[in-house]
């Protein structure tokens, strides 16, 4: 039996529970860096690895829930970091490095014409919201079942609850219902995704209330990708309704590739947003699209404001990181596929030796694991998807507690690849998901 010295995490998770408001940051980590009511407190990162305050050493596949993707204190851009440091952290004016960051943007992004910045992904899809309602001067937004675009008010709907109501006419469901105002109902329609037949009827009958459609382009949190001809039929639709189509890259942008879902599924929306991976672990998110949208945030019809927004840290960071990803015609993009496949495909392995049911599936960039009865390709949408993440509940959280015991950080279900995951990682790593299955009671 492994088990971890947590005298330091132990007591700073005591004196947090008595100062901290849930005794964390972001009340969603919790849940993946627990271990019998502790919280595993980190003190640095490198590389693939992370440190926490006892001294133990983790392969980290959780990355921050994504941002990551050049790894922890990359060298180029903790150089460009310091360097901005010694210049100022904070202008509240123009800098030159927006401007570099925009024409990187432009370059990448398919749909992008103009962009402009915010630091978290929440904002940016507030921003992206309010400038479909103001072009169209409609106020309905169509979202989909089991999407997550932030945690405001406005879009934090049906987004991780149980699916309600019928498949084809889904319920929506407050996120936060204590606090969360009902009012804010009534201006959002939520939709299963993957089925144009039921956007389309909701169009035809509903069109000329509808000012956008806002959706993750690929399911990474949940493994799915669009079914074949989904995407042109939703582009097709919303061009033939007058509604702007808005792509949430927040989680694909940077990480599936430098164009994000929008160059991998080669359909381009009107509007995008991203962050995470943009980043490299600095708090910047960008938002941008066709000229004639974005220019009515240029004309001061509307506002797009933050003390923080385009920060020159932020933009260094940023950057720098984008740079580490286009250097040798993105050959670190490569190496990581190659590199999380071959997990992917050990892992699918292990669960066939040792007789388990469960799946591993998604992309190489990011995939998700899952103890259930179901097959990967039945899971197409977010009721599959929830009625396999909760079918057996129990079994992912032993899976987790004992790959943390052995060395691996991984926020079960997902499995976040970073560009200098290794070989040898991955050979820890399966050696580690082996012992695992057989410690925790699942293998047959």
């Amino acid at each position: 039996m492994v088990e971890l010295k947590l005298e330091k995490s132990r007591a700073l998770t005591k004196k947090a529970k008595k100062i901290q408001a849930g005794g964390t940051g972001s009340t969603q980590r919790l849940k993946v860096i627990t271990l019998e009511g502790t919280t595993i407190y980190m003190e640095r990162g490198s590389g693939s690895k992370i440190y926490d305050v006892d001294g133990n050493e983790y392969i980290d596949y959780y990355l921050d829930y994504g941002p990551l993707i050049n790894g922890h204190a990359h060298p180029h851009i903790v150089k460009a970091i310091k360097e901005q440091v010694e210049k100022g952290t904070m202008y509240g004016i123009n800098n030159e490095l927006e401007i570099r960051l925009c024409e990187k943007l432009i370059k990448h992004v398919p749909c992008a014409e103009m962009v402009g910045f915010h630091s978290t992904g929440s904002e940016a899809v507030h921003t992206a919201l309010r400038l479909a309602r103001a072009y169209t001067g409609k106020n309905k937004i169509i979202k989909f079942e089991g999407h997550y675009h932030g945690w405001f008010d406005s879009v934090h709907i049906s987004s991780f609850s149980p699916p309600k109501g019928p498949e084809e006419a889904p319920e929506p469901v407050l996120g936060s219902p204590l606090g969360q105002p009902k009012s804010v109902l009534q201006d959002i329609m939520v939709l299963p995704w993957n089925n144009a037949e039921v956007l389309e009827k909701t169009l035809k009958k509903q069109a000329k209330e509808v000012a956008g459609i806002i959706m993750e382009p690929i399911e990474l949190g949940h493994g799915i990708l669009p079914k074949e001809g989904y995407m042109e039929t939703v582009r097709e639709l919303s061009e033939k309704y007058d509604v702007v189509l808005i792509f949430d890259e927040v989680k694909t942008m940077f990480r599936v590739g430098l164009g994000g879902a929008q160059e991998y599924l080669k359909v381009i929306p009107d509007l995008f947003v991203c962050s995470k991976a943009m980043g490299g672990g600095l708090p910047i998110s960008a938002f941008g699209g066709k000229k004639e949208i974005m220019e009515l945030i240029t004309q001061g019809k509307v506002p797009a404001m933050g003390t923080y927004n385009a920060n020159p840290l932020s933009l260094a960071g940023a950057l720098a990181n984008i740079e580490v990803l286009e250097k040798d015609g993105g050959k670190a993009y490569k190496e990581m596929y190659r590199v999380g496949e071959k997990l992917m495909k050990g892992i699918r392995e292990i669960f066939e030796e040792l007789k388990v049911k469960a799946i591993a599936k998604g992309l190489p960039c990011q995939f998700v694991t899952c103890f259930t009865e179901m097959s990967a390709e039945e899971i197409t949408n977010y009721r599959a998807w929830s009625k396999a993440i909760e079918s057996a509940p129990e079994k992912g959280e032993r899976f987790r507690v004992e790959l943390l015991k052995r060395g691996v950080f991984s926020s079960y279900p997902d499995w976040h690849l970073s560009t200098v995951h290794s070989d040898s990682d991955v050979e820890k790593t399966l050696g580690a998901v082996e012992d695992s299955i057989k410690e925790a009671g699942l293998a047959k």
